[in-house]
């Protein structure tokens, strides 16, 4: 027997027309320094369409590549729709990178044409003047002839973005197969040039549907939703589709990302659902202290552990903790989420505290499973330790012309994430640490996660990362970097007696480091290669 039910086709234009037909008079409003620019959801959608026809006149091929470089705005919001609601591929290119970084994804792309922020042209010419493929520049602050900031780019011709969109006739949209490309991120690439994953229409939808489910995010239409989480980084987790599909009002904040631009927003637009890495947080929770932020209900982080004291802070100053999240951009940012049971929220106030520390149990069309070295499935006791491995339906498979990714995925089509968890019988997962970022000292595995949350609650410190180094003795030690508040005294006897009330004396570091500041990736996460290279020449007793 066969199903009778219809196949309608998973497509990013469902999303874009439900918000245009039923939620036209929502608002999107974007933070242009301390001013604001609102659009309804309809009027939007209307200069979508227009884009669609620039992307029709400027020759961009059916499945080509459209990339961005800029903040998070409407009009870039635009632009990342008309690219997958054409038939064609959108690729948001992280600002924070390099020239040839930049010119090599760019390449690898092959993207035909490139929508920019003129503040970013520094860091973007340089990369066009290699990238091959790319026939058009278009401005979105606009652009002059002979402007001195581009200069002589040869093939490539330049545009400025209203002028465009303004003289443009409306597009038409275009339903492909729900398989086909949606949209391509890249990995923060800390170990070699970054790897491609391509998010498809299906895939898309059905994980921003994951956000509507109430043991995720649950994000609704009385929502006010503001993604601090950039427009590069794994599709923006999904913040930006969620929103339209439900009726969710958005708030994009632009290019300042500071602590006070964002406590701004999130008072002034009484923002309810917002998510981003915890560096973020850690900057926004001063500038909320004495201020109405009752609005919020979720704050959901996750690209790196979350510490008990920041989470806790948060509940503390505005009534909600922070929701900690796992993802990647091989899981287009979603996995488990560590919301809490009903039973769950009757327990003490430190065991609450305690749950939301972990990643989470895996939302519904997720899957997960530890594994050890030799691939053997562990049990869900909360004490065997492997590898995190995930699958599901926006879960990828590969990577995009590369082969260096067969050895991310097993056998049996899982995906090695690299992290080392615990899964409890509850199903919630407890990361341990990155695989590459384990100590091994005396043949017992250090977990440098846990070393560093337990730091981060001494009321002098603002931020830790934990390195292990060479030791003579035990192979491998560990070695703390640690940032201190403004007007700290805290000294390194201090800080290992202080570990020594909730640590083992083995796990204690050998070694803490003050520095004024811990290197970060591109995506904000702390560089732990970086750390690893000054520190290389350090041999421990």
């Amino acid at each position: 027997m066969r199903t009778t039910m219809s196949e309608q086709p998973l497509s990013v234009v469902t999303i874009l027309e439900r918000a245009e037909r039923h939620h036209g008079h929502k608002v999107i409003t974007t933070a242009v320094g301390s001013a604001r620019e609102r659009i309804g959801y309809a009027g939007w959608a209307g200069r979508v369409r227009r884009v669609v026809s620039v992307l029709d006149g400027l020759g961009v091929s059916a499945g080509g590549r459209v990339a961005t470089f800029g903040s998070s705005t409407a009009r870039h919001l635009e632009v990342y729709y008309a690219a997958p609601c054409s038939g064609r591929v959108i690729h948001a290119l992280n600002p924070r990178l390099e020239a040839d970084e930049l010119s090599y994804l760019m390449n690898h792309s092959s993207d035909e044409v490139v929508f920019a922020d003129r503040a970013l042209l520094p860091r973007l010419v340089p990369a066009l003047a290699t990238a091959s493929s790319v026939k058009h520049l278009v401005l979105f602050d606009g652009a002059e002839p002979g402007d001195p900031e581009i200069g002589d780019l040869g093939w490539i011709d330049v545009h400025g973005y209203d002028s465009l969109v303004d003289s443009a006739p409306t597009g038409e949209l275009s339903i492909v197969d729900e398989r086909n490309a949606a949209a391509v991120c890249y990995t923060s690439g800390t170990t070699g040039n970054p790897k491609a994953v391509v998010y498809s229409h299906r895939s898309i939808v059905l994980q921003q549907m994951s956000l509507m489910a109430r043991d995720s995010i649950g994000i609704g239409e009385d929502d006010v939703v503001m993604p601090v989480v950039p427009m590069f980084h794994a599709n923006t987790w999904g913040l930006v589709h969620a929103p339209l599909a439900t009726g969710a009002a958005l708030v994009l904040p632009g290019a300042d990302l500071s602590g006070p631009a964002l406590a701004e927003l999130i008072v002034q637009e009484r923002v309810t659902v917002t998510a981003g890495v915890p560096t973020i947080w850690t900057a926004v929770l001063p500038n909320l202290s004495g201020r109405d932020a009752s609005s919020l209900r979720v704050v959901m982080t996750g690209g790196a552990p979350v510490p008990t004291a920041l989470s806790e802070g948060y509940r503390r100053t505005t009534g909600v903790a922070l929701t900690n999240a796992w993802g990647m951009t091989e899981t287009s940012a979603s996995g488990p989420v560590s919301t809490l049971r009903r039973e769950e929220r009757t327990r003490s106030e430190q065991e609450q505290a305690r749950l939301r520390t972990s990643a989470g149990r895996t939302t519904f069309g997720i899957d997960a499973r530890i594994a050890d070295d030799a691939g053997k499935v562990l049990p869900w006791d909360g004490k065997s330790t492997g590898e995190l491995q995930c699958r599901g339906p926006w879960v990828t498979t590969g990577y995009y012309n590369d082969p260096r990714g067969r050895d991310g995925f097993t056998a049996d089509g899982w995906l090695r994430t690299g992290d080392v968890a615990t899964i409890d019988p509850d199903g919630r997962v407890w990361l341990v640490d990155r695989a590459k970022d384990m100590i091994k000292s005396g043949g017992e595995w250090i977990g440098s996660a846990e070393i560093e949350n337990e730091l981060l609650t001494h009321p002098q410190i603002s931020e830790a990362a934990v390195i292990g180094v060479a030791s003579a003795t035990w192979s491998e030690r560990p070695l703390a970097c640690v940032v201190l508040k403004p007007g700290a005294t805290a000294d390194a006897d201090e800080l290992s007696s202080f570990l020594g009330e909730s640590l083992p004396k083995w796990k204690i570091p050998d070694r803490i480091v003050f520095v004024d500041e811990i290197p970060r990736t591109n995506v904000g996460k702390y560089s732990k290669r970086e750390l690893r290279e000054m520190f290389a020449g350090v041999v421990l007793p």
